[in-house]
């Protein structure tokens, strides 16, 4: 048995076909999706890279790592003790040096260069570099294996080829903006809309590149004699905003969905669960049982039982159908803020005090209906105040409540 877990930063879940996007042409993402298993409504902890790979490789909310937890043999351990040795091929140097990296069998760090200008050819892209040497090493793989790739190059450099942005740009609009460079900004109020279009255009123009890369490397592994043992995990540690709340790319927010909801693609070598998905609230910590019990072994460190809050649970149950759901809130912090999120709430709360909704308004708390506002544009906190005090109490238990107190059915079904 082996693993691939493709971890592709920034990467809008928005921005997928799959996800119910009509814009981007992704036939990759897609078809991968038609032959896994999807998961709708996954979400980051925190848009930190560390708190993902903690959570990842521990079995253990990012905010409940301890002293305790840190004694505790980690995913990578553990399968080292198993005889599976764990490699990580990076474009970010940042992702090797991290505390959860520990007891890696091997690092390969793939240069990310500072294009300034966009490439002549896919084959020229950093994107098209990185998955060159993914699938260059799939070729020669020793079983069994668990290779986490990390490809962070959307957050870095959008060099695809100009025309690959052109494709989405019609005859009676502006022409995209050239240049390879990656936008981070807040938009003034009444911002110039071409301006947005064109950042959109060129993100779109990566997605697309991104897209047959991705394709490329699922073709590989099906080829691949150990494909047919294989499980492959693509996901998201975080996304990147592209103005919903008028901000573009690595800029202060709150945990709105354009940063916190993330993809996630489990595909099985036998297609288990092919074409089906969930709306199962699930998070990074998570992915250590599930890599666990693929592997046959014991779960993560801790009780789920006792732990709910905190400990992580195997999604592979979810992909059999066997269980449709195993939490029904889940926690994100990002800054100044903490959220959180139910079946049918999205509830953010600035801890720092007073800050300025999308309106301009002073607020403190936003809440959102979910799943029907899907990137959180209508704030009804002043209209459903009963459910802002009712989630606000169990954000202020959450640090220290690993009981799980069961939530008020108006938190899970939103009707009164």
């Amino acid at each position: 048995m082996n693993v691939v877990c493709l971890i592709i930063d920034r990467l809008h879940v928005g921005q997928l076909g799959c996800y119910g996007n009509a814009w981007i042409a992704t036939p990759g993402f897609d078809r991968l999706a038609a032959d896994g298993f999807l998961f709708d409504q996954a979400l980051a902890e925190s848009p930190e890279l560390a708190d993902f790979y903690a959570a990842l490789i521990s079995g253990v909310a990012a905010r409940a790592q301890n002293e305790e937890t840190a004694a505790q043999a980690s995913l990578i351990e553990r399968l080292a003790a198993a005889g599976v040795a764990s490699t990580l091929i990076s474009d970010d140097p940042t992702i090797a040096d991290l505390p959860s990296s520990a007891g890696l069998a091997d690092v390969i760090q793939v240069p990310c260069e500072g294009a300034t200008d966009t490439a002549a050819t896919l084959e020229e892209t950093q994107l098209a570099r990185y998955f060159a040497v993914a699938i260059e090493w799939l070729q020669s793989a020793k079983e069994p294996f668990c290779l986490f790739a990390h490809c962070g190059s959307l957050g870095a450099t959008w060099d695809a080829p100009y025309e690959y942005r052109e494709r989405y740009a019609d005859e009676d609009e502006p022409a995209p903006p050239e240049g390879a460079a990656v936008p981070a900004l807040t938009l003034d109020e009444d911002y110039d809309p071409d301006e947005l279009l064109g950042i959109c255009q060129a993100y779109a123009g990566q997605v697309s590149a991104l897209d047959t890369c991705v394709a490329a490397l699922v073709a590989q592994l099906e080829q691949a004699p150990c494909g047919q043992r294989t499980l492959l995990v693509v996901m998201s540690p975080r996304g990147f905003p592209l103005g919903e709340h008028r901000r573009i790319g690595d800029v202060p927010m709150p945990p709105h969905a354009e940063l916190s909801h993330v993809p996630l693609i489990v595909h099985f070598p036998d297609q288990t669960g092919a074409s089906d998905r969930s709306p199962a609230l699930v998070q990074p910590r998570d992915l250590a049982p599930t890599l666990l019990e693929w592997f046959g072994l014991p779960g993560a460190q801790g009780s789920s039982q006792e732990s709910p809050a905190t400990i992580g649970r195997s999604l592979l149950p979810i992909a059999r159908g066997e269980q449709d759901a195993f939490r029904d809130r889940t926690l994100v912090a990002c800054g100044n803020w903490r959220a959180i999120r139910t079946p049918a709430w999205f509830l953010c709360v600035d801890s720092a005090g007073e800050t300025s909704n999308a309106s301009g308004n002073a607020v403190n708390a936003q809440l959102f209906t979910k799943p029907d506002d899907r990137w959180e544009l209508n704030d009804v906190a002043d209209r459903c105040q009963n459910v802002v005090e009712l989630l606000s109490a169990h954000l202020d238990a959450a640090p220290a409540d690993n009981t799980q107190e069961p939530l008020a059915d108006i938190l899970l079904s939103g009707m009164e």
